[in-house]
């Protein structure tokens, strides 16, 4: 590849001389070439051949250089930065490739061959003027390809870890349904086993109270399996999102209105007090009344279940926050036997349910409802508690909900 350095000096001069002329045919070149670089189509002439000055410094510094490796990192370096720019202008790479060799084509036609007749005292020196022209447009090759190779390693690395996401949460679904089906039976099975004990009694005794009592027994049992029942068709449709969402404008004072009246007779049997507090400065949200509506009673119904059963009374207070210009807050507050710090962090799994429950109703389905629901509102869910002195689950949510 050694060349005079009077030859080099002297063909980076002249390409720089006839860049114009040059940088014409390359743009007439690649129009003529359009079915083979149809993004090209998209672009101006300009566009097609902003890079040129840059490229022709670069190709004049690389012939004085005689193509040092210093000089072929720079070259690298620039030609990455136009790869970057035709991604961006939607070329494949074959039609990156395609161009550069045209470019490299036009150069030696246009530029080469035309200084070799105007010197032909370097007639000697064409074949290494052609080879070190090549050398610097196969550098121009790889700098350009790296940014289409960075884009892919990119991609294959999201694809990745999407894949290996999905490959865990088939795992967590696996365990979920054995989890499910564990359950379920044991649930079943005890109320199956209630009821049919219930039904057992009933038919060898004549007593009337004893009949009486056995008749609620079996009542209390099939309770316990429509609740199951309804809670895990109730998680089914969640986790299939079945059921899209409706967002309204929702009008706070008369939504907690509504949710007073709805909620005011399960407080009342259970002797408990339901305060709710409006922040004045929350006045509408845009959000999915119904979602909203299922996690407060969600919420307040694990209020009643864990209330202290020993004491008559206890109290819910339901606030309703402005957090600023995009969130909200949502708090349920009660005064129950709270739970224990070391439990507070699978409260939300399915199916967990602390010691301190072991004799309470319920399923331990609940929550987790609850924290798939926040999620479908694009919002988060905190707790806060203290044993026997009570909960406060604080949900955050966006103001204004796009679909």
């Amino acid at each position: 590849m050694s060349l005079p350095l009077e030859v080099r000096r002297q063909l980076g001069q002249y390409l720089l001389q006839e860049l114009p002329q040059i940088r014409t045919q390359v743009a007439l070149a690649i129009r003529s070439h359009s079915n083979e670089i149809p993004s090209a189509r998209s672009l101006t002439d300009q566009e097609l051949i902003d890079h040129f000055p840059q490229l022709f410094d670069d190709l004049a510094d690389y012939l004085l250089s005689e193509a040092d490796p210093e000089m072929r990192r720079t070259v690298i370096k620039v030609a990455r930065k136009h790869g970057g720019t035709r991604l961006e202008q939607g070329y494949h790479l074959a039609e990156l490739i395609r161009e550069i060799g045209i470019v490299h084509s036009s150069i030696v036609d246009h530029g080469l061959e035309q200084f070799l007749k105007a010197h032909p005292n370097f007639a000697e020196s064409a074949g290494g003027c052609s080879t070190i022209i090549g050398a610097f447009f196969e550098d121009s090759v790889v700098g350009s390809v790296q940014r289409y190779v960075d884009k892919f390693n990119e991609e294959s690395r999201l694809t990745n870890e999407k894949l290996h996401a999905a490959n865990e949460r088939l795992n967590q679904l696996d365990a979920f349904r054995l989890q499910l089906i564990r359950t379920v039976y044991h649930e079943l099975a005890n109320a199956l086993n209630a009821l049919h004990f219930s039904i057992e009694a009933a038919a060898v005794t004549l007593a009337a109270s004893t009949h009486r009592e056995m008749l609620e027994s079996c009542a209390r049992s099939a309770e316990e399996m429509k609740s199951l029942l309804s809670q895990l068709n109730d998680y089914s449709v969640l986790i299939g999102g079945e059921v899209p969402l409706h967002i309204e404008t929702v009008d706070i004072p008369s939504f907690a209105r509504e949710l007073e009246e709805a909620i005011r007779a399960m407080m009342r049997d259970a002797g408990m007090s339901l305060e709710i507090q409006i922040d004045p400065e929350l006045k509408s949200i845009e959000s999915d009344r119904g979602r909203i509506t299922q996690m407060v009673h969600n919420l307040v119904s694990n209020a009643v279940k864990y209330r202290k059963t020993e004491s008559r009374g206890g109290s819910v207070v339901i606030r309703f926050q402005s957090k600023n210009a995009e969130f909200w807050h949502l708090d349920v507050e009660d005064s129950g036997v709270g739970i224990p710090q070391e439990h507070l962090q699978g409260i939300f799994q399915e199916f967990k349910r602390f010691p301190l429950s072991e004799n309470i109703a319920g399923h331990g389905l609940g929550l987790a409802i609850t924290q798939r629901l926040v999620a479908e509102l694009k919002g988060t869910i905190g707790v806060r508690s203290e044993v026997n002195r009570g909960s406060r689950f604080t949900i955050t949510l966006p103001k204004r909900l796009s679909k």
